[in-house]
């Protein structure tokens, strides 16, 4: 039977002609017509060459026929050689001769591509500009452009793929790739992403079938935006009494807790990363809002055109019944979140109130009649919403609450009121003035509300409880200061003589002048000097 072996040397030169001998080179021998029947992986292999550390291989002897050798182990950063064809035809002991095997060293294309950070697609937008920096040189890969105008370029820039791809080559080495510009609608991320060009690493090859393409991606996050919506109305901020008695209310735009928004979507809302993802269709709920202390704010939301309305105005307001719309749009590759304001302001219900006086028998409208419009309980002012929290900041700003406001609320009086009030002169007739009884009840409740703030008083001077604590408190919620044990720093009993608990007053005369005796008494709610004028 005719048999031979062949060798090989394996080398490697670079574009300088300089030679290196390549060790550990693997080649694999199989018989060509068994691989063109049942396919290389299939077909018995007859002999496996490797290289030694001068680059040289030998063969076993081999029988008459046609192999073919392909290298299947190649040395780091080479590039393989094709698959050759050995013919075996003499019977001799002698080698064939030898074949050199050139091992060009490996170079690679970059192909840069931008990728959305939340979605993980390919950002479809143009502009991304980067630099390729070789790490042991600490040098930006560049070429020499020399039409129409010869310029260096060391910048690459994506086109509406997302996908820049160097124009030559990168040998093998370190590399950083840098973002020194982001798309439209993303942010600048220059934190660098370090790649190596090797052989061990994951490679593509080009469309001539030859040339490594390795794939970098570099992540960016787009940039979001929020849409804040005040509402502000009339708010009663004091009372004024002309010289007839009468009550003047005192208004101002203030903000508005507890009103509601719906924010909707107002054109189709595509992710950023123009894959035509939908996120909001149009007119899609994308949020609803509740105002506190006149303010509000959406999540984070992708850039785009919204719609803004009022749903509820809030406690005693007329409903705006104003849209809204708000852009979104991208600032610069440095603003991670745009913000867009958007106002509303309401009107506070009111009722326009008359009054007819008609003769019980005849329905005769009569003239000369008054009348008193009384609240039937407490209604209050402005007071601006504290936060559920056990912060005790200093700086906290509470409204204290006013005894009346200005709108009817389902709750008030209407009384009829003679022409003429009685005189101090008229004693005789006190018993007998229908009035007399509110007069008293009207004493009697301020005497009840006086005997609070004494207790009020002596409790603050106890336990050394500065006023900023009282005003903050509120029925039914748990403060800061409520769930702290205080200490008790006096235990004198607080003393004071109410004259409405001694005698009870017999005429409106009495109940007006112990009432004023009462009121100067208490001007400054809660002092110790109070205390000290009623005792």
């Amino acid at each position: 039977m005719k048999k031979q072996a062949f060798q090989i040397i394996k080398i490697s030169s670079d574009e300088s002609g300089e030679t290196t001998l390549l060790p550990s080179a693997e080649f694999t021998v199989k018989l060509s017509s068994e691989v063109a029947k049942v396919g290389w992986d299939n077909a018995k292999t007859y002999d496996v060459l490797t290289t030694d550390k001068k680059g040289y291989a030998k063969s076993i002897e081999l029988p008459y026929g046609t192999y073919t050798v392909k290298e299947t182990k190649i040395p780091d950063n080479v590039m393989p050689v094709p698959d050759f064809t050995v013919v075996i035809e003499n019977d001799s002991r002698e080698p064939q001769t030898w074949r050199v095997f050139n091992d060009a060293p490996f170079k690679a294309l970059i192909k840069a591509v931008k990728v959305d950070a939340e979605t993980g697609k390919t950002v479809l937008l143009p502009d991304t500009e980067f630099k390729i920096k070789n790490v042991e040189t600490n040098e930006y890969v560049g070429h020499w452009v020399w039409f129409p105008i010869p310029h260096y370029v060391d910048t690459f820039t994506t086109d509406e793929s997302g996908t820049v791809t160097t124009p030559n080559t990168l040998e093998a080495g370190t590399y950083e790739l840098v973002e020194i510009k982001a798309p439209y609608g993303y942010l600048l991320d220059d934190k660098p992403i370090r790649f190596t060009v090797s052989t061990n690493t994951a490679y593509e090859l080009a469309e001539d079938g030859k040339t490594p393409v390795i794939t970098v991606s570099k992540e960016d996050t787009s940039v979001k935006g929020r849409i804040s919506v005040m509402k502000i109305g009339e708010q009663l901020v004091d009372v004024e009494e002309d010289e007839n008695g009468n009550l003047h209310f005192i208004y101002d735009k203030l903000p508005v807790t507890d009103a509601e928004f719906v924010v909707k979507a107002a054109e189709d809302i595509y992710s950023a990363d123009n894959q035509g993802d939908l996120i909001f269709k149009k007119d899609e709920t994308v949020e609803q809002l509740i105002t506190f202390n006149g303010h509000a704010k959406t999540d984070k939301l992708p850039l785009g055109k919204y719609k803004v309305y009022e749903v509820i105005a809030g406690d005693g307001f007329v409903l705006n019944k104003e849209i809204k719309e708000v852009e979104l749009t991208y600032k610069d590759q440095e603003t991670p979140v745009v913000s867009e304001n958007v106002g509303f302001e309401n009107t506070r219900q009111k009722v326009d109130l008359k009054v007819v006086k008609l003769d019980s028998e005849t329905e005769t409208p009569l003239k000369g009649a008054e009348f008193g419009l009384y609240t039937k309980e407490d209604i209050y002012g402005y007071k601006e919403a504290i936060p559920m929290s056990d912060d005790d900041d200093d700086d906290d700003k509470t409204h204290i609450p006013m005894q009346k406001e200005a709108h009817m609320n389902g709750n008030d009086e209407i009384h009829n009121i003679h022409n003429t009030i009685p005189s101090d002169d008229n004693d005789d007739d006190d018993d007998d003035d229908p009035n007399y009884a509110g007069h008293l009840a009207l004493a009697r409740a301020a005497c009840k509300m006086r005997m609070v703030q004494a207790l009020r008083q002596h409790i603050k001077h106890m336990y050394q409880l500065p006023e900023k604590k009282c005003a903050k408190y509120e029925p039914g919620k748990r403060t800061a200061m409520g769930d702290r044990a205080v200490a008790r720093v006096s235990s004198d009993p607080a003393k004071c003589v109410l004259q409405f608990t001694i005698s009870t007053p017999q005429t409106y005369a009495e109940v007006r002048q112990d009432l004023e005796e009462f009121v100067d008494a208490g001007d400054d709610v809660g002092s110790e000097s109070d205390l000290d004028a009623l005792d």
